[in-house]
């Protein structure tokens, strides 16, 4: 892979491979978001393999909510909200003062549901 470095050079670089998925999707290219996006969880599976650091989880979860909320395969959707919402009911276990991962998993439960009364109605 020809990502190699540091891991606050790792994590920089998947912070931008975040924002230019955030630019492309803004712009309406959806395609282009979602490489970004990918490259980006690439390297924080990398990284929260490597260092199992809160940083690390919750930008892998970021990663996952990302991916999911632009991929238009209902199962997909859900595989990447699962996998969010796992990191983060652990976070938001582990860390009660840390108010985003609960803030996070509720967005990201929220999504789930959506997804799952969509398909009964």
């Amino acid at each position: 892979s020809e990502e190699t470095g540091t891991v606050e050079s790792l994590r920089d670089l998947s912070v931008s491979y975040e924002r230019l998925g955030d630019i492309s999707k803004s712009l309406g290219d959806h395609v282009k978001s979602q490489e970004y996006y990918k490259k980006s969880l690439g390297i924080r599976e990398r990284l929260s393999d490597g260092t199992g650091t809160v940083e690390s989880l919750d930008d892998l979860a970021v990663s996952y909510y990302k991916i999911g909320a632009i991929v238009l395969d209902e199962s997909e959707k859900m595989k990447y909200y699962q996998k969010a919402s796992g990191i983060w009911d652990d976070l938001r276990k582990k860390y009660p003062s840390v108010k985003r991962f609960a803030d996070n998993y509720r967005i990201v439960s929220n999504s789930m549901k959506d997804i799952s009364s969509q398909k009964q109605s």
